[in-house]
């Protein structure tokens, strides 16, 4: 069944690991509570990219939601050679687990700027781990309005936008004001548990 193929799949992408059944429950787990938008949610943008990932977070996002598109959004070349790398090391093994589903890398770019490569009110979910904390970092509270515009503007009218900060109370206590900004309104239906525990969830109004 659908567990069975996850740990498949999970067991291709880390096929060194001897616990891999083990960590793909954790991961499918950790995941699960995106679960309940699979019905609304096909096309999804992946802000971030780990190196220590390595395809992990657009491997989840597309199977938790059985997405049909999901684009990676990353402004360090090394990282997205190493997931990339993950990513056609996975498909080569298990096909079928991608079938109808794409996972699409655009080259390096930083969420503080315009990416050309995005549509605006194009895709149903945007989603970040620990990617709004390094903005803050780098960037200061211009970066955060500049960053959190950029990633509400792509969702289309009545799509998601999801960041998660673990924890975030090293972000400014008034982070939700950078979403209201961006014209976006707090979702209150979606359980906070697992990787959404600590997560900013938001909904793009219709106009």
């Amino acid at each position: 069944m659908e567990s069975d193929k996850f740990t498949k799949c999970w067991s291709a992408l880390y096929p060194g690991l001897g616990n891999a059944q083990s960590l793909g429950q954790e991961l499918q787990q950790k995941f699960e509570p995106l679960a309940v938008l699979k019905p609304v949610v096909s096309r999804v943008v992946n802000f971030g990219c780990w190196p220590n990932g390595g395809g992990l977070e657009p491997f989840a996002l597309i199977w938790t939601l059985d997405a049909s598109e999901v684009v990676v959004v990353e402004k360090k070349d090394e990282y997205i050679r190493l997931a990339q790398k993950r990513i056609e090391e996975l498909i080569k093994q298990v096909p079928d687990c991608f079938k109808s589903r794409q996972i699409r890398f655009l080259p390096p770019r930083d969420m503080t700027s315009p990416i050309p490569e995005l549509s605006q009110n194009y895709f149903d979910l945007s989603y970040c781990e620990r990617v709004l904390l390094q903005v803050y970092e780098g960037h200061g509270e211009q970066g955060l309005t500049e960053a959190i515009a950029q990633i509400a503007q792509v969702v289309k009218p009545g799509g998601w936008v999801i960041a998660c900060e673990q924890p975030a109370k090293y972000l400014p206590q008034d982070t939700e004001r950078f979403f209201e900004e961006a014209g976006l309104t707090t979702d209150r239906s979606i359980s906070r548990e697992g990787i959404l525990r600590h997560a900013y969830i938001y909904n793009k109004p219709h106009q």
